[in-house]
């Protein structure tokens, strides 16, 4: 129970700073940037496929300067599972928001870009993990995006 407080809480701590910011500058504009279509979908999926590769990055490398090689990868695992897909799931919302505008569903896709997100990365770390730790959390980041990204531009409604 107190690990899934943990979860929300760092969920909340990493997500909803960005959300508050999101949802401030698209109440607040008189347009959005791009029309919804081909461009800014593909711009939402550039977006969250770079927040994948750079919070990837960013778990392996602080945990580098602490563990040892060996150690690395049964560090990574949880420290991935926690910080890896809450990132995932807001970059697709947070790109197709700014890009966009407001959606009609704001808080439902964002929940669900950030749920899928989690169930992905789990599939992805369970299909993956054949190949060892390091090509599981690849499969795990690649799958999170992939479906983060469709959930969140089925959900927000107006594609």
């Amino acid at each position: 129970m107190i690990a899934l407080l943990g979860i929300a809480a760092a969920v909340g701590g990493l997500t909803g700073p960005s959300f508050a910011s999101v949802r401030r500058v698209t109440s607040s504009r008189p347009y959005a940037p791009l029309v919804r279509g081909s461009l800014e979908r593909t711009l939402v999926l550039a977006a969250a496929g770079l927040a994948a590769a750079v919070v990837c990055a960013q778990v392996v490398g602080a945990l580098s300067s602490v563990a040892s090689y060996e150690r690395l990868e049964y560090l990574a695992t949880p420290v991935f599972f926690v910080v890896a897909p809450p990132v995932i799931g807001l970059a697709p919302w947070t790109a197709g928001e700014l890009l966009s505008g407001p959606s009609a569903r704001q808080e439902e896709s964002f929940a669900a870009a950030i749920a899928a997100a989690y169930l992905a990365a789990a599939a992805g770390f369970g299909a993956g993990l054949v190949g060892g730790v390091p090509t599981a959390l690849a499969a795990a980041a690649a799958f999170s995006t992939m479906v983060s990204v469709v959930t969140y531009l089925r959900v927000r409604g107006g594609c």
